[in-house]
């Protein structure tokens, strides 16, 4: 993931598809930026790498899992048409 964007920039309307990275777990749940915030150790000015190192899977409790970004509403949308 990259380093350029941090957790604050995801507040609105993103959330997060996080898998685990163990091999036997690989559970994936979903996860609203706001939720990550009141977790214990992360702040709004993490970089999303940084978050993936201290978020924990809830099945196998292992560390690191993979973060995945999803738009849930879109910030513009094209208007127009031909003339």
């Amino acid at each position: 993931m990259s380093d350029t964007m941090r957790l604050y920039d995801y507040l609105d309307g993103y959330s997060f598809r996080v898998t685990c990275s163990h091999k036997r777990c690989n559970h994936q749940w979903s996860v609203l930026p706001d939720q990550m915030v009141s977790q214990p150790g992360v702040h709004q000015q993490m970089y999303v790498s940084e978050l993936e190192d201290v978020t924990q899977c809830p099945r196998c409790k292992c560390f690191k899992p993979k973060i995945t970004v999803i738009l849930k509403k879109p910030h513009q949308s094209f208007i127009g048409g031909m003339i």
